[in-house]
Order: C-alpha cells, then structure tokens, then sequence
C-alpha cells in the first residue's frame, strides 16, 4: 500500500562536514518543509564578469543534483536568483541552502526574503563559505519575518561560482 494524504512525508538526509574536521551532521528535508517553487528572475546585480546559469535548478523539495550556478570573476561581481517559495511563511522559519562550492574556494553568499518581492528585503544571514569536496547543507540560521520570496546572492573578491540545488524553509 503506497502512502497518501497530508501525513506522507518523504525524509532526504544529507551529511555534512561542515567545519572540514571529519566531524558530520545530518539534516533532514521533509516535503511538508516549504521549498523554492518557481524562479522569478535570475542576473547580475553588479560587475562585468559575474552571471547565473541554469537557474531552475534552484527549484525543488530536495537535493537532486540539478544545480543554478552563480559565478563571478572579481570585486565587485554580485549575481542573484530570486525564487517564490512553495507556500506562505510566517512565525519562525529555519533557512538550509543544498549547494556546491569548490574545494580550496571561498565565496561570500547572502540570503534575503521578502514579502511582496519589492522594496521590502530583509537580510536572513550573509556568510563566508569554505568550499567541500561535496555539496554541503548551509544553515542560514532563522527569520521571523513573514516572506514569501527568497533571494540567494553570491558576492565575488575572487574568481568563483557557487552551485545551489535548493533552499528550504522550515
């Protein structure tokens, strides 16, 4: 008997070295998490050399190995994806970002969200990532702000790209 209804939940496990010390954590996505559901607009916000690819690859409930790239050359390089989430969020919500970064790389990478996807942008956390050999849950920590959409921004001082698979709200 397959499962169905409200209580079906499918439970993806991701394991992370985090700190690069051997040490791992799981994170688990249930599909009740809410998710980027489609893309709204994908692009440069600043330099010549910085750019986004595939930007679908954003959307989804889990990790599946379909990446949006953003890449940047140099300072001041700044690519975005901007993405409507699968439902409205309100009250307390936990930010994870599944993505990709090159070993021996660094990037700094910003997550805002948004209401109405206008003027009303809110700094969930900005962070230097150190890349992984592997793609690596990033938590972004949590917002109280009520939001609809969510915007990943990837801020360049050096040659970089940074792969995200999905983003998930819990």
């Amino acid at each position: 008997m397959g499962a169905s209804g409200w209580w079906a939940v499918r439970i993806y496990t991701t394991k992370t070295d985090t700190h690069g010390d051997g040490h791992y954590s799981f994170h688990i996505f249930d599909t009740q998490s809410a998710y980027v559901s489609s893309i709204v607009w994908g692009g440069v916000i600043d330099g010549w050399g910085a750019g986004v690819e595939n930007v679908n690859g954003m959307i989804g409930s889990s990790p599946d190995g379909n990446y949006a790239r953003l890449h940047g050359e140099s300072y001041p390089d700044v690519a975005a994806i901007i993405g409507k989430m699968s439902s409205q969020q309100s009250g307390t919500n936990h930010i994870y970002v599944h993505a990709y970064l090159p070993t021996g790389t660094n990037a700094y990478v910003a997550v805002y969200v948004s209401q109405n996807n206008n003027y009303d942008w809110t700094l969930v956390n900005g962070l230097n990532i150190a890349g992984s050999s592997t793609p690596q849950t990033i938590d972004f920590g949590t917002t109280t702000v009520n939001f609809r959409y969510v915007c990943v921004c990837l801020m360049v001082y050096i040659q970089v790209y940074f792969d995200v698979d999905c983003l998930i709200s819990s």
